[in-house]
């Protein structure tokens, strides 16, 4: 079992003297109108409990804006099943627009006749507000996050029937603070236009010992994949961001 991708930990490994604490761009599984601070770098480590894989991926704050370098999990709803690397840059407050590159070449990992390449890439848009603060915390209120998404699937391989799917994703981060400190509820939902993908859907809590440390504990996940089971259970789906 590969529990980090080469890829990624190259990324980390070449950003990891930065001393700047960035907190996640990214709900569960949508991203956020927000990137990290120029010099800022995280990563992240996700597992489904139902699956056989880990997912990685490190965030940092370079070019203006943020790259993004990802090996997902077999089932993880976002984005490309595969390894990937993408750029998001804030257009104007509570409005960034990112693109994802990704490439797979079976003859990687097993040479002979029928092997296969592909080439996907995604354009996003992530639009993000705030609603019911009181004034006395920036996050008192609940945070609604929205994405549009125009993600290829060249040969099929990432589960969309080999067409170019549109995604129109919502997020909401409820604050439980007063529950259990320092921690959020978040509900996802993601529609999509694909004959062969249903609806996504994902909850669970947030909950962020240090001001570097942020674990999403997802009870329930669906990847909208009606072939495969949904992830579900108490845990369903772990990921971890660690800022650096």
């Amino acid at each position: 079992m590969k529990i980090y991708s080469p890829l990624a930990m190259t990324g980390l490994l070449a950003i990891s003297s930065s001393a700047v604490v960035a907190e996640p761009t990214r709900t569960f599984f949508t991203e956020t109108a927000e990137v990290a601070a120029q010099g800022a770098a995280s990563l992240d480590l996700d597992y489904a409990f139902t699956s056989d894989g880990f997912g990685t991926g490190v965030r940092f704050g370079a070019a203006g804006g943020e790259i993004q370098i990802n090996a997902k999990s077999v089932t993880d709803p976002s984005g490309f099943r595969s390894t990937s690397i993408g750029y998001k840059r804030i257009l104007q407050p509570q409005l960034a627009a990112y693109g994802v590159l990704s490439y797979t070449n079976d003859a990687i990992n097993a040479p002979g006749p029928g092997n296969y390449s592909a080439t996907d890439f995604a354009l996003g848009l992530a639009y993000t507000m705030q609603v019911g603060a009181n004034g006395q915390s920036a996050n008192s209120g609940i945070t609604l996050n929205f994405n549009v998404e125009l993600v290829t699937d060249d040969e099929g391989l990432q589960g969309r029937g080999a067409d170019t799917t549109l995604f129109a994703k919502a997020a909401a981060v409820i604050p439980t603070h007063q529950l259990v400190p320092n921690t959020d509820f978040i509900v996802e939902v993601g529609l999509e236009d694909s004959d062969v993908l249903d609806t996504q859907a994902s909850l669970g809590f947030r909950w962020q010992p240090t001001k570097k440390i942020t674990t999403d504990l997802i009870v329930y996940a669906d990847d909208g994949d009606p072939v495969a089971d949904p992830a579900t259970g108490i845990p369903g789906y772990v990921k971890v961001n660690i800022a650096f």
